[in-house]
């Protein structure tokens, strides 16, 4: 799709990256001076709703990161009252920034309390926190934005990466409270296979099991739109201990305190928990329910697809939801699930949630998530960066060991993305992923294959190398010695340092202005032994998450909005956008044969607030840190135009319009934020409760 179909969505009036014209909220005293009372008269709890001040967040939040880095804990941030604390703590400001500025600056691991004096004007944190229980307090919130023309933001954990889960003069919802579904009796539903036979339009509380079971999943987990990957690990590892039956493996975040939710809707990164194998997050689900900004209380999910041969997953053709009559009511027997009264494309909805993005779409109270045969788990170290490692003593030269390192690097890709270039079949390797400096696969003779093959590849194309040869033999996995019992375990939740918290929370986030391009199979076996020399004279640990055949690739649906760079890519790193763009290389595998439409190039888990493209004028070109924010928002490409692509990216926004015409949900980085938007005083048309169908749709 080419230059033609931009122009006409242009001349049409249709949104196009940064043209679309929205008003401001009503914000400031104006905001604090609504009718709250109103409001609280239609929560289950009226102490669930409560004032917030910079000032909660420094007394609450700060002194975490006071401790040293090991030390810090996410809990104790996640659980603080006011429900305001970030696991970066300066993205409680604007862009993560708490000093507006060059961005060029080396960032500080000290505590500058300068920065967060209660009256820094760059606080980005709302003046009222909403901690929901219920789907009726959901509605309510909405309903009272609408009425009152108030903006909401969105947040389960804080871990949004462009700090997109907090923000000033909105009406916060922090779902940590809401109603928990995975260790209820009904959280795990086991599925029989003859449940696809039946009618899903008219029987939508079958569509699960019916999906699932098309799929070749036995069963599905219910996650609550306020619970973490802690919490699910652990329903999934309690229902295999305690039961005699079937036992389950479930696709999920690296990170325990990090929501299954924002993580699902921007991908869902899997590479220690089969990713490879079974695809991405938001390729797991199978039901989404959901409060639309319209005020609606939703449930919606596949209800017919067909079984293509090239694809793991069945092909979704239509998307079928019902509307609740009752979300007033806590139990959810009493619930009246009918067609729904307003016009809403679920098509649409289906594919700009699974990959578009959370905190923009409506509020996510639940979702239906697939689950798959257990697998145990083993795991060791990948060769490189133990040969890189200050720890390990070898007594090589520094540029003997990036040599070496290139090597090891040269043998993980072939492992990974060729494997018959080692006489390996593709089901060798796609149970194997990796998470920085870790290899994780899911069946011992792949474990065994991988870390004894490296041995063995060492010892037969470099022989001489007696000292590296005699390192790894006394390295647990590679040579001779047992594997250490904590290097085993029946699930990712059961690993030693469990719950598993990925990085301690920090000052910035990691991407704070680094950038996170994705790389193709392609791009690497062209320019393998470049790719692995960069890795090792660099001192990188990439992201292996990806497929290259059997994984993501074809692992989904075929009606979602999963970036480009996820389904075709093989290896994430983090590096400076200067070093992506100043390097032919790098810009020109992603570059050179996109001549009209921008392609998508980064990943969207983890894009930092400064994320940009190139400039628009010239795409080998970057955006420079030392240009004002102003200056790189209007001359380069933006960050959700480098993720989605100019192609996918319209249609989302097309959705967006759609679903949220005012703009209730307008969190930093997400679909739609980078529009141009009206001078303040200009009036805001009011959301009448319609969603219209955007041009193109998954129903066929």
């Amino acid at each position: 799709m080419g230059s033609n179909f931009f122009g006409i969505m242009l001349a049409l009036g249709c949104l196009l990256h940064g043209t679309s014209v929205r008003g401001e909220k009503v914000v400031g005293k104006e905001l604090i001076d609504l009718p709250w009372l109103d409001l609280k008269d239609q929560l289950i709890n009226e102490i669930n709703l409560i004032d917030t001040t910079p000032d909660k967040y420094v007394s609450e939040c700060v002194d975490e990161f006071k401790k040293p880095l090991p030390l810090r804990w996410p809990d104790n941030l996640i659980d603080q009252p006011s429900g305001l604390c970030m696991m970066a703590l300066y993205c409680a400001f604007e862009s993560c920034d708490p000093v507006a500025g060059n961005l060029e600056g080396t960032k500080s691991s000290d505590l500058n309390v300068t920065f967060i004096e209660k009256n820094n004007p760059r606080y980005n944190l709302p003046p009222k926190v909403l901690f929901p229980s219920a789907a009726g307090d959901v509605v309510a919130a909405i309903k009272f934005a609408q009425d009152h023309n108030i903006e909401i933001s969105v947040k389960n954990s804080g871990h949004h990466y462009a700090g997109g889960s907090t923000k000033r003069d909105t009406l916060h919802v922090n779902m940590n409270k809401y109603k928990e579904y995975t260790h209820t009796a009904n959280g795990i539903i086991e599925c029989n296979k003859d449940v696809g036979l039946l009618d899903m339009k008219q029987i939508m509380t079958n569509q699960a099991c019916a999906l699932a079971t098309a799929r070749k999943c036995p069963a599905f987990i219910r996650i609550g739109g306020g619970e973490n990957w802690n919490n699910t690990y652990r329903a999934v590892d309690t229902w295999n201990d305690k039961t005699d039956g079937n036992k389950y493996h479930i696709v999920g975040g690296g990170a325990g305190t990090v929501s299954p939710m924002g993580w699902t809707f921007l991908g869902g990164l899997a590479g220690a928990t089969l990713g490879r194998r079974y695809g991405l997050g938001a390729d797991q689900v199978l039901q989404i329910e959901m409060v639309l900004p319209n005020g609606n209380h939703v449930r919606f999910g596949p209800t017919a697809w067909q079984k293509e041969t090239n694809y793991l997953y069945p092909k979704t053709i239509q998307v079928t939801g019902e509307c609740n009559k009752n979300y007033v009511s806590t139990d959810e027997e009493d619930w009246r699930w009918t067609e729904c009264e307003d016009a809403i494309n679920f098509d649409d909805l289906w594919f700009a949630t699974l990959g578009g993005g959370g905190g923009t779409w409506g509020i996510v109270l639940s979702i239906h998530y697939q689950l798959h045969n257990q697998q145990n788990l083993y795991f060791g170290f990948h060769p490189a960066p133990l040969i890189l490692a200050p720890t390990s003593k070898l007594n090589y030269t520094d540029d003997d060991k990036k040599i070496l390192a290139k090597f090891a690097w040269e043998y993980t890709f072939d492992f990974l993305f060729d494997p018959t270039e080692l006489n390996l079949t593709e089901s060798d390797s796609n149970v194997c992923g990796g998470i920085s400096h870790e290899i994780y696969c899911y069946e011992e003779a792949s474990r065994e294959i991988y870390f004894k093959g490296w041995l063995n590849h060492l010892k037969t194309h470099r022989p001489a190398d007696l000292i590296l040869i005699k390192f790894f033999e006394t390295v647990p996995g590679y040579g001779t010695l047992p594997v250490p019992d904590s290097y085993t375990h029946a699930s990712y939740a059961k690993r030693s340092e469990f719950p598993y918290m990925g990085g301690p929370p920090d000052l910035f986030p990691v991407t704070y202005n680094a950038y996170n391009p994705v790389f193709t199979k392609k791009a690497i076996f062209d320019n393998k032994s470049y790719f692995a020399e960069f890795l090792a004279n660099n001192g990188c640990v990439p992201y292996f998450a990806f497929p290259f055949s059997s994984g993501a690739q074809i692992a989904h649906d075929q009606a979602n909005s999963v970036p480009r760079s996820y389904r075709d890519g093989v290896m994430m790193v983090y590096m400076s956008s200067a070093t992506y763009y100043d390097n032919s290389l790098f810009r020109n595998v992603a570059l050179d044969d996109n001549t009209n439409d921008f392609p998508s190039i980064i990943g969207s888990n983890h894009a930092g607030p400064h994320h940009l493209g190139p400039l628009k004028s010239n795409w080998t070109s970057t955006c420079p840190l030392k240009w004002s924010q102003e200056k790189r928002e209007k001359l380069c490409i933006s960050q959700q135009q480098a993720t989605y692509g100019s192609v996918v990216l319209t249609r989302l926004e097309l959705i967006k319009e759609s679903v949220d015409p005012t703009y209730m949900f307008d969190c930093h980085r997400c679909i739609g934020n980078n529009r141009k938007k009206l001078t303040k005083g200009k009036k805001v048309k009011k959301a009448k409760g319609k969603v219209k169908k955007s041009p193109k749709s998954t129903k066929k």
